[in-house]
């Protein structure tokens, strides 16, 4: 039983769990979060890297700032948000404390900017591969951002 339980709360089955409890009717709807990622992005693994930055567009149409207060991904180590920023004439990344999305707005991360990086890749991804992100909310709701996998070239989204 023990085994069972264990595997059931693993990352990669986290939420198909919840899903299901909440089909049986056992979770509220309100546990399911109110923002979502549109047109969202990354360009493919490059060769001997671990690591991903995603871009995209970060949509809240609630009445309320949403405080996204973890990000996950099956399949990595873990996801930061960062931002891009020119010091002494160079380009660093710098971890940023806490994604807040304003009510009815959009919140852009793109390349130079603010992006969610994604490190401790278990494998190369795919190109054409459609991944998916889980922020879990202040409220404890679970947002699910989904981005496309394009080739190491692109520069932006390229629509299907």
């Amino acid at each position: 039983m023990r085994k069972i339980i264990r595997s059931c709360l693993d990352n990669r089955r986290r939420s198909h769990v919840v899903m299901l409890a909440w089909l049986m009717g056992l979770l509220p709807l309100q546990l399911f979060g109110d923002i979502r990622m549109e047109a969202g992005w990354t360009r493919g693994t490059a060769v001997g890297s671990d690591r991903i930055a995603v871009y995209g567009d970060v949509i809240n149409d609630t009445e309320q700032a949403v405080r996204i207060v973890d990000l996950t991904m099956t399949g990595s180590a873990r996801v930061m948000l960062h931002e891009s920023v020119l010091e002494n004439g160079r380009m660093r990344m710098r971890h940023v404390d806490g994604l807040v999305v304003a009510p009815q707005s959009r919140m852009r991360l793109e390349p130079m900017g603010l992006h969610l990086m994604v490190m401790g890749l278990e494998r190369p991804l795919e190109v054409g591969a459609l991944m998916r992100i889980v922020a879990t909310d202040a409220s404890g709701g679970i947002n699910e951002l989904l981005f496309r996998v394009q080739s190491l070239d692109s520069v932006s989204f390229e629509a299907d």
